[in-house]
């Protein structure tokens, strides 16, 4: 199964990104709990946590307001839609939050998401012949181009 990364700008354009592939891609809201996803999104048996609970877990939630502590920074994985005659899962990502304004510390956050999946991954397929050739490098990181 395919997994592909969208990162939408807030909730409207995840609602909008899920319509717009359930009528063109024949793509339905994936139900399923998050341990049931394939990993490394969900769990690997039983003592591997997914990259989705995994993240859930990090928010420190006891200092929050409550409203915030419903809603998760961006970025998050807010819907899932599956196209299985292309067997492909589409993650839709809220990679900025409604009025917020994309700043150094939310691109941070959006390249910290896209580095655990990668790490994630990586370590999936560590047997494979391009490990350790990952998508984000510590030594050749540089944010600003």
């Amino acid at each position: 199964m395919r997994s592909v990364l969208v990162f939408c700008e807030g909730h409207h354009d995840v609602v909008f990104a899920q319509r717009s592939l359930g009528a063109h891609s024949d793509c339905e809201w994936v139900n399923r709990q998050i341990r049931d996803l394939p990993y490394p999104f969900g769990r690997q048996g039983a003592a591997r946590k997914g990259l989705i609970a995994s993240r859930l877990e990090k928010q420190e939630l006891e200092e929050a307001k409550i409203q915030a502590a419903t809603h998760p920074a961006p970025p998050f994985f807010a819907s899932i839609v599956e196209s299985v005659p292309a067997s492909t899962l589409y993650f839709l990502i809220n990679a900025l939050g409604k009025g917020q304004i994309l700043g150094e510390q939310q691109v941070h956050r959006n390249i910290d998401l896209l580095r655990d999946v990668d790490l994630a991954i990586n370590a999936v397929s560590a047997a494979s012949p391009w490990y350790p050739n990952t998508l984000f490098r510590p030594h050749n990181f540089n944010p600003r181009g």
